[in-house]
């Protein structure tokens, strides 16, 4: 399979990242500057520690440009000199940026250099793996599940805020490539109408999923396993 590289420049690798992953919500970029060049770290928020990319960018911060040498130099010494958790090879082609997130590292661009740079910021997962693999009652969590078994960019999480005393968030997640837009468009639009005191569980949402009678195949199904989900 042919590989497709990344871009130079930093705004055609966002817009590229924006096109994939836009929809979801669990998907965050934040531009910098480093060593006064143009940068962007790119993550997936349930999958990778905010605090542990902090600690990394105040690290970066203090160097000299003039002793890195531009982009390329940045990017030369993310890999071999510097102190923070970079993985030892660079990120060349898209596909690989794409794995590499959705194992939850984060991936810094720089602009000018057709490379990316993988740091080793995943979250402990403690909390989300075991001998049997299942949901918790933690919504980015759940997202996080998902997102490890399905390593590709069509993956779409939408998180809204549901019509409850309690402001309870769900999340809508589908495969953007094989859901027909027209059912995922009116069942979003069916969930917005939701109007319930308490939202416990997915399950307080089935009986609003109506369908036809004649229909044999049912309107919700539950699982508590990811890989299932996915499936």
């Amino acid at each position: 399979m042919t590989q497709k590289p990344l871009y130079r420049s930093l705004d055609a690798n966002l817009a590229l990242l924006e096109e994939m992953f836009g929809r979801s919500d669990d998907f965050y970029t934040k531009r910098l500057m480093l060593a006064g060049i143009p940068c962007a770290i790119v993550m997936f928020t349930g999958l990778s520690s905010p605090e542990k990319l902090c600690r990394m960018a105040l690290d970066m911060l203090d160097r000299d440009p003039a002793m890195l040498g531009g982009g390329e130099g940045l990017c030369d010494y993310l890999l071999t000199q510097s102190r923070v958790p970079a993985e030892p090879d660079a990120v060349e082609d898209r596909t690989a940026l794409v794995e590499l997130l959705s194992n939850g590292l984060s991936v810094l661009l720089i602009d000018g250099v057709r490379r990316g740079v993988a740091f080793s910021t995943q979250m402990s997962e403690g909390n989300l793996r075991g001998p049997q693999e299942a949901f918790t009652e933690l919504l980015r969590n759940n997202i996080s599940l998902l997102r490890r078994q399905f390593r590709t960019g069509t993956l779409v999480a939408e998180i809204s805020t549901a019509r409850t005393r309690a402001k309870t968030e769900y999340c809508l997640c589908y495969d953007s490539t094989l859901a027909p837009k027209e059912t995922i468009d009116a069942l979003r639009e069916r969930l917005k109408r939701v109007e319930i005191p308490v939202l416990l569980d997915s399950a307080y949402f089935a009986s609003f999923l109506k369908q036809d009678k004649l229909n044999l195949f049912p309107a919700a199904a539950y699982t508590e396993r990811p890989a299932t989900a996915c499936a």
